[in-house]
């Protein structure tokens, strides 16, 4: 018969070690866990580290934020969640029929910036070895901007026809991918433009004018998305108004209704595709995505809108900007449909009416810029991580005065690249923020 029971915890410096007293006449001993982490605080990516020891246990299995069947004792080194800023790690270790447990919680800290100023006017995207394309001077000369060096983006020559001699009008620089591949759009004059894909890296390429009339965003696969085929692959007349994928040489139309108007906006590099349509001619716009060959309509959010997607991260996390119907609440709204899923989630802002999510890196970052409250003309650069939304300006040391307006690209390493401006509000440059090492 068991005459009394009870619970007996210890805190431990950072340690917290609880045995669960059994009955009072019975003969077993009890069991008892301490856990300790390595750092109580991380950087978002890092790990921690576990050690564990039980006295008494014969077995133990992890709860909260890890998992699995554990030794009764034992060290491990776990990821921390990247969703959230607290995180809490459970140990329950077991004898019998009675169990002790022990939990720590592990934080994950604000970042932390230095941030340089890029000798561009303008500043279009960053891939991940840190390296940013651009303008020296607007819309003629797109340059990437390397640690290395300044390498000019030439659309002449192989690249982009008619080249040659003649001077494009102007050049529209819109991605860079990690192999230094760069697509463009050149207009060379009335009536003449042409889709490119420019090779400033090792990786060979052939040359030449892609058939897409309006190309958005190209991956380390060199797969292009954009809106309008002008080739001959998918019939006559080909289909000048609508989502392509182009790949290998083929293209495939990607929005789930053929004939409405639609635009792919987003690709990663497993070739999961994100973007818009018309659901019916001149009717509401849904968000979609593509992968493996399927394409799932992912709807707009409940109020209505125009769903703009403008990044997306390998587990296929897609963040862009809905525009509200007007007379909604808000005008722009950052979004963001996690990967796997369906759901169109508003993201926090800092409480303006205006909000724009940029672009999602694979730590679940996400950049973008946000209006402040009462002053609808006043921007500030934004980064959600690990659930929190910062003003990226709080999180910059030594910004020299400089104000950040928008934070258009983050990158795998944590990199942000942003716009601001001085104190007048001019003399407006972009930077290159680089995430300092917390520990």
């Amino acid at each position: 018969m068991c005459l009394k029971s009870g619970l007996r915890a210890a805190v431990l410096g950072g340690a917290v070690a609880i045995a669960l007293l059994g009955c009072a006449d019975d003969p077993q001993p009890m069991p008892s866990v301490t856990l300790t982490p390595d750092a109580t605080t991380v950087a978002l990516g890092q790990r921690v580290t576990l050690t564990w020891t039980t006295r008494h246990a014969t077995s133990c299995t992890a709860e909260g934020a890890w998992s699995g069947s554990k030794a009764a004792n034992g060290s491990e080194s776990v990821a921390v969640p990247l969703t959230q800023a607290r995180n809490t790690f459970g140990l329950a270790c077991t004898r019998g029929s009675r169990t002790a447990r022990a939990e720590v919680v592990v934080t994950i800290g604000p970042p932390r910036f230095s941030m340089q100023e890029l000798p561009l006017n303008m500043a279009i995207d960053l891939n991940d070895a840190g390296d940013v394309l651009g303008y020296r001077e607007f819309m003629r000369d797109p340059v990437v901007w390397t640690r290395a060096g300044m390498l000019r983006v030439d659309v002449g020559g192989p690249w982009c026809p008619p080249g040659g001699t003649v001077d494009p009008y102007w050049v529209s620089a819109i991605n860079l991918n990690n192999a230094r591949n760069v697509l463009v759009r050149v207009h060379w004059g009335p009536g003449l433009d042409t889709s490119c894909l420019v090779a400033l890296g090792s990786q060979p390429l052939s040359g030449g004018e892609l058939p897409i009339d309006e190309p958005r965003a190209l991956n380390d696969s060199v797969q292009v998305v954009g809106r309008g085929y002008s080739g001959s692959q998918l019939g006559v007349p080909p289909p000048r108004n609508e989502a392509v994928l182009l790949s290998s040489g083929q293209a495939t139309i990607v929005q789930p209704i053929r004939g409405q108007a639609g635009t792919a906006t987003v690709i990663n590099d497993a070739g999961v595709v994100a973007g818009h349509y018309e659901i019916a001619a001149a009717g509401p716009v849904h968000l979609f995505r593509y992968e493996n060959g399927v394409t799932t309509d992912l709807g707009t959010s409940a109020a209505g809108g125009f769903p703009m997607p403008l990044g997306i991260n390998a587990a296929g996390t897609i963040v862009g900007v809905l525009e509200l119907p007007e007379g909604s609440a808000g005008e722009h709204l950052a979004f963001r449909v996690r990967g796997g899923g369906s759901a169109l989630e508003a993201l926090p802002d800092l409480g303006g009416r205006w909000s724009m999510a940029l672009d999602v890196n694979d730590l679940e970052q996400v950049v973008g810029t946000s209006a402040l409250p009462g002053a609808p003309d006043a921007w500030r650069a934004t980064l959600l991580s690990a659930g929190t939304l910062y003003d990226l300006n709080d999180l910059v040391v030594a910004a020299g005065g400089i104000t950040l307006t928008d934070g258009g690209r983050v990158n795998g390493a944590g990199q942000v690249l942003a716009h601001g401006c001085d104190a007048e509000g001019e003399n407006c440059r972009p930077y290159l923020l680089t995430p300092i090492e917390a520990r």
